[in-house]
């Protein structure tokens, strides 16, 4: 019987995208029966959102912490715009971690390894060090600069926004236009813009837009997978 292979052992190895999210300062949380239901109705929404795209389903993995495996890389941008759109910046760490992995392919997360999951452990852990949002670790330098530069700024951007401008920018982004973020607060089309007015907000949906084709062209550029840069 022929021995099933690892996607380490082929040619050009399989590269993916794992997403690991913890709550900040979680222990100092005083209603966390609510923030449990908040992080288990993330995880039902990742999972089927991204269902098509996930190897490994998100799951809870140590205490606050989710992590889940994506195959198209150019899918993890909108992962994490999901995460936020429940937990605010300030609330969740989030590492993504890019490469290929060392053991056969699993249904739980838990159940694989590899240097995808070290880069992402790296990240979050480099993260919660350096008090930032989202940081990103494939293991080529120029690549992990220009998306952790791009995801600094964001979140720097984005931490000091008002609860209300989280919301109403969250609305606008799934709804698509002032109006109907209006509609669904009952308020003036005026006051939303108001709110909004100085957030950079326009530029920061122009970057996520771009987002997904820069992560999906570390997966199709063939030179970094023939040379395993991206294995860690």
């Amino acid at each position: 019987m022929k021995r099933k292979e690892s996607p380490s052992a082929s040619r050009h190895p399989q590269v993916y995208g794992v997403i690991t999210a913890d709550l900040v300062e979680s222990r100092r949380l005083t209603d966390r029966a609510l923030v449990q239901r908040r992080l288990l109705n993330l995880i039902h929404s990742l999972n089927l959102g991204f269902r098509r795209g996930l190897v490994g389903p998100f799951m809870v993995t140590l205490g606050d912490e989710i992590q889940g495996m994506l195959k198209d890389l150019s899918a993890v941008p909108d992962a994490v715009t999901r995460v936020h759109e429940v937990f605010h910046p300030r609330e969740i760490t989030i590492g993504v971690g890019i490469g290929t992995l060392a053991t056969p392919l699993a249904k739980r997360v838990t159940e694989m390894d590899g240097p995808a999951f070290v880069n992402s452990r790296i990240a979050v852990e480099l993260a919660k060090k350096e008090g930032l949002e989202v940081v990103v670790r494939s293991g080529v330098g120029r690549v992990d600069d220009t998306l952790n530069a791009i995801y600094s700024l964001l979140g720097g951007i984005q931490v000091g926004w008002t609860d209300a401008q989280w919301e109403r920018f969250n609305l606008y982004r799934r709804l698509g236009t002032i109006d109907r973020v209006a509609k669904k607060l009952k308020v003036s089309k005026q006051s939303i813009s108001k709110s909004l007015r100085n957030t950079l907000w326009h530029r920061i949906l122009d970057i996520e837009e771009r987002l997904p084709s820069v992560f999906g062209e570390l997966q199709s550029d063939a030179q970094w997978l023939r040379s395993g840069r991206l294995g860690g």
